[in-house]
């Protein structure tokens, strides 16, 4: 089996047909040919009008339904199968860590984070999709609720709502380690909240600073008192 002629080698669930494949296991080649037939059977009966949802369904949603429905069809656990495919969204997600460190590294990287993050709302999680409210875009944070997911909408179309959770923690491997940029999202649809509140701090202003020391002073007083 030539895994680079999968279709699912281009998706996030690379990470996972590498693992199957690289295993000598026949019953693992099997379950990839499994996948692969499932993921080409959703791709058929799904419409790809809109583009910019197309590309989410084809490279994320889609591929980790296949996957997981495939393990679980060959008897893993939902835990084990929930796992497999959470490793390989999380691999995938290593690589926009890396370019996000980047940014952080740049003395203009939180300006830059202002210009690109509207934008990227409208252009690749619009409308169609996801309904976001802005709450607040200056120097010191950029802050936005989402009260409507397209992952979460599908998933719960397909009777895996529990994936959602997955492509939460994917942002959090995405944004939780840019220097000087604190990311500090609280609440996710994908954990059972009502929304996801999307939340950036920049770590050079002055008022950003005194409000992270303030919060260290006082669990500092506080353990004082234990």
């Amino acid at each position: 089996m030539q895994k680079q002629k999968l279709l699912l080698y281009g998706t996030q669930m690379k990470s996972l047909v590498d693992t199957l494949s690289n295993n000598s296991a026949e019953e693992n080649a099997a379950l990839v040919l499994r996948m692969e037939s499932e993921y080409k059977r959703l791709l058929s009966e799904q419409s790809f009008a809109n583009t910019m949802l197309a590309r989410h369904l084809k490279k994320s949603i889609l591929p980790a339904v296949a996957a997981y429905k495939m393990l679980l069809a060959a008897g893993k656990t939902k835990e084990q199968a929930f796992e497999a495919v959470r490793a390989s969204v999380l691999s995938d997600s290593e690589k926009q860590k890396r370019a996000f460190q980047k940014i952080g590294t740049l003395p203009f990287g939180f300006s830059l984070m202002r210009l690109m993050t509207p934008l990227s709302l409208k252009t690749t999680f619009g409308p169609s999709g996801w309904d976001f409210t802005w709450k607040q875009n200056d120097r010191r944070a950029l802050k936005w609720d989402c009260s409507r997911c397209f992952y979460a909408d599908i998933f719960t179309q397909h009777k895996v709502s529990e994936l959602t959770a997955i492509f939460c923690e994917s942002d959090d491997v995405v944004y939780g380690s840019i220097p000087t940029i604190r990311w500090a999202r609280t609440r996710t649809i994908g954990n059972g909240d009502d929304i996801c509140d999307f939340v950036f701090y920049n770590e050079r202003t002055k008022n950003t600073r005194i409000e992270n020391k303030r919060g260290e002073n006082k669990g500092k007083k506080a353990g004082n008192h234990v």
